[in-house]
């Protein structure tokens, strides 16, 4: 396999690190660049009128939490992955986390996904959902799932 382009995917947690690791680990092994993408989903987390009361408002609010979250982004792009790997990083929007990661690399060909499991069994999973296992099944390249130690 040929990996030159790839795409880790960050909900920007903890646990969610250690594919931004294993990125790095590849990026340099094979001389691919990376590109980190987080997905947020204004109506499914935040829906009209949960921000605050005028639209107004909640427009201004989801704009400085983008800005945060490209923040965010950055701060990791320098915390985890040296000087020699190439890495851009891109928020998408919408749909839900899954949906908008595999929309990406559709849209954006790569060679491989990394993306970490939280590693929810039983009853947390069935509620929660895993946004890793349904990116497995609706992805159109390669995923390399990480779990956290």
């Amino acid at each position: 396999m040929n990996i030159q382009k790839l795409l880790v995917t960050t909900d920007l947690s903890e646990a969610s690190k250690c594919a931004l690791d294993a990125a790095n680990s590849l990026a340099k092994q094979f001389g691919a660049s990376v590109t980190l993408l987080t997905a947020l989903d204004f109506e499914g987390e935040f829906p009209p009128g949960v921000l605050s009361l005028s639209p107004e408002k909640d427009k201004a609010l989801r704009e400085e939490l983008r800005g945060k979250v490209r923040e965010q982004l950055e701060a990791l792009k320098g915390s985890h992955f040296d000087d020699e790997v190439r890495v851009e990083t891109a928020l998408v929007e919408g749909g839900g986390a899954a949906a908008a990661i595999t929309d990406y690399a559709e849209k954006n060909p790569q060679d491989l996904l990394v993306i970490a499991t939280h590693g929810r069994t039983g009853v947390g999973r069935l509620l929660l959902g895993s946004v890793a296992e349904r990116v497995v099944r609706t992805a159109p390249c390669p995923v390399l799932t990480i779990r956290p130690s």
